[in-house]
């Protein structure tokens, strides 16, 4: 039998935080991607060698390489390049990965 968490404030507030870093998915194209699609979408198009890396360790390679900050997502579009989504933005059970229909 798992342990029963305690409900705290301070429990509550971890909760949020690591829901408001933790990365979910991607907006690419305009429309809601997995973390391993945008992946499988990425390492060829930009013909990533070493693919035993993360997703985020490819895409910063990749924004780097190209000259996209990533920190300020109002610099580049979804078209040109994925936008982060995370946890918190998710406001829906019912939003799922276009490319494999994952639910996030």
């Amino acid at each position: 039998m798992a342990p029963v968490r305690e409900t705290t404030h301070n429990n509550l507030n971890a909760d949020r935080v690591a829901s408001a870093t933790k990365i979910s998915a991607y907006f690419y194209g305009e429309e809601l991607v997995c973390r391993r699609c945008v992946r499988d979408i990425v390492v060829p198009f930009y013909r990533i060698a070493d693919v035993g890396r993360s997703t985020e360790n490819i895409l910063n390679e990749v924004a780097a390489t190209h000259g996209i900050d990533r920190q300020d997502e109002s610099s580049f579009n979804s078209h040109e390049f994925p936008k982060t989504v995370y946890a918190s933005e998710i406001i829906t059970g019912d939003d799922a990965c276009f490319v494999c229909g994952l639910k996030f």
